[in-house]
């Protein structure tokens, strides 16, 4: 309905994408995630959305690029820092990917610490 009153409204593209997401529909969330980035390419949200629909579709390297630019504009944003090091993580760069947790934890992530002690020791 938010999209039919306001078509050019970024977070409900985002949001109905979440809700797609979370039911696991991957490749339809995504479409809806990118039009909300279309919008506005300054919404974190919609970058750290995309972030993990990607990794989700196992694109890390997309995850990673996603990530990156969701840092660059919101560069307290632990979810992201967490999901660029599952990413690194699944591309085999464990050193990246344990430097990206901690610094997810410093943020907050209390979830990043669990994967520090469980991958990299």
């Amino acid at each position: 309905k938010a999209i039919e009153i306001k078509p050019d409204y970024s977070m409900a593209f985002n949001n109905r994408g979440w809700s797609k997401y979370r039911m696991k529909k991957y490749s339809e969330a995504i479409k809806d995630i990118n039009k909300a980035i279309e919008l506005d390419n300054a919404n974190w949200v919609a970058w750290d959305s995309r972030q993990e629909t990607k990794f989700a579709l196992n694109n890390f390297k997309g995850c990673i690029e996603d990530c990156n630019m969701a840092i660059s504009l919101n560069p307290k944003l632990s979810n992201s820092y967490f999901y660029r090091g599952r990413a690194y993580y699944k591309q085999g760069n464990k050193w990246k990917a344990c430097e990206d947790w901690s610094k997810a934890g410093e943020l907050g992530k209390e979830e990043a610490y669990k994967y520090i002690s469980q991958y990299c020791k």
